[in-house]
């Protein structure tokens, strides 16, 4: 199963899936040092996260 594959069968989308990979590469940082390192504002980055969250 691919990767994209998996994502949707978690009902994610492929940008919500995309997001997951990069947030991963800032695993332990907080909200704004994460939102920093992918270049947006920690309220896009909290906005492109709540269909993770809502998962949980």
């Amino acid at each position: 199963m691919s990767n994209g594959q998996i994502g949707s069968s978690l009902g994610l989308t492929e940008e919500t899936e995309r997001f997951y990979r990069e947030v991963m590469g800032a695993d332990g940082s907080r909200v704004e040092q994460a939102a920093a390192l992918l270049l947006i504002t920690v309220e896009e980055f909290e906005e492109k996260l709540q269909p993770l969250v809502d998962m949980v």
